[in-house]
């Protein structure tokens, strides 16, 4: 995992987060959706490893923004990200 490597996956995340929202995944392909979401939460389960801090820090802005699209998304899992920040030490919390 270099540097490069995390800076390309997020923006890989970014990407993907602004497509789903502008193609409405939601309506078109919930399950793409939810797989995506799935994927943001592996992202950030990593908490204090400073290695991939940044990218952990983009997957919660992703997770916020399609949050903000599609309220209500993430509310399942609202105490696990609630237990993720508080245990967060690095910058990204």
């Amino acid at each position: 995992g270099s540097v490069i490597t995390y800076s390309l996956k997020g923006q890989v995340l970014v990407t993907t987060t602004t497509l789903l929202i502008e193609l409405e995944a939601i309506k078109v392909d919930q399950g793409l959706l939810e797989s995506f979401v799935e994927l943001l939460y592996q992202v950030i389960q990593h908490v204090n490893n400073s290695a991939d801090r940044e990218l952990r820090g983009t997957a919660c802005e992703c997770l916020r923004e399609l949050e903000w699209h599609y309220p209500c998304l993430l509310h399942a899992g609202l105490g696990h990200l609630f237990n993720l920040a508080q245990a967060e030490r690095t910058h990204v919390a």
